[in-house]
C-alpha cells in the first residue's frame, strides 16, 4: 500500500485594500506584525505565547501600489476570542479577554499622514486580522483573505482602532460672523 501525505500550503495570502476618506492624508506604511514563528507541518499553526512570535521580521508593503497591498502570512490559529459585537471591538483595550492574548494575535499597521485644515501629523490605526472582522481571530494557512478598511475622517475621534497619534495636532476653528 501507498502513503498519502497531504500538502498545504503554511502561509494565508493577505490583501489589505486600504482606503482614506478624508482629503489631504496619504497613507505611510502598512505592516503586518506579530507573525507565528511555531509552523506545524502536519497540525493546524498557533503561537501559543510571546516567544512564538518572531520579533525580527515585520512584512512592510510601502512599495505596494496604492490602496492594495499583498502580503503571505504564517498561520496562526487564534480562534474565536472576547465578546465583541462590530469591529470595533476587536480591540485589546476594549476586552480584558483579548489583551490577555495579544502579545500573539497577528495585526496589521498603518500609518497615516494628516495634513489637512482639522489635523495634522501622524496616526497609526492597528486591526486583527482574523477569518471575521468581530471575534475571530484565526488565519488560516492556504487561504485568502481580503481586508477592506476604509479609513474615516470622524474614526480620529475614538480609540478603538487609532493608537498612536504621534505629533497629530487638532486645530480649532472659530467662525466669525461681520
Amino acid at each position: 500500500s501507498s502513503a498519502v501525505v497531504p500538502l498545504r500550503r503554511l502561509f494565508a495570502k493577505v490583501t489589505a485594500e486600504l482606503a482614506l476618506a478624508y482629503d489631504d492624508a496619504s497613507i505611510t506604511d502598512v505592516y503586518i506584525r506579530n507573525l507565528n514563528g511555531t509552523l506545524s507541518v502536519f497540525g493546524e499553526s498557533a503561537a501559543s505565547s510571546s516567544a512564538d512570535i518572531l520579533s525580527d521580521v515585520e512584512y512592510s508593503s510601502a512599495s505596494g501600489s496604492y490602496g492594495s497591498y499583498v502580503f503571505y502570512v504564517p498561520e496562526n490559529r487564534q480562534g474565536v476570542i472576547g465578546s465583541a459585537s462590530d469591529s470595533h471591538g476587536k480591540n485589546p483595550d476594549l476586552d480584558p479577554a483579548i489583551a490577555a492574548v495579544s502579545d500573539r494575535l497577528t495585526y496589521m499597521e498603518v500609518g497615516v499622514a494628516l495634513d489637512g485644515r482639522d489635523y495634522a501629523g501622524e496616526v497609526t490605526y492597528r486591526s486583527y486580522l482574523g477569518s471575521d472582522a468581530v471575534k475571530d481571530f484565526d488565519v488560516v494557512g492556504n487561504k485568502r483573505y481580503v481586508w477592506r478598511v476604509t479609513y474615516l475622517e470622524d474614526n480620529l475621534q475614538y480609540d478603538d482602532w487609532k493608537v498612536e497619534t504621534g505629533d497629530m495636532n487638532v486645530f480649532d476653528y472659530v467662525l466669525e460672523v461681520v
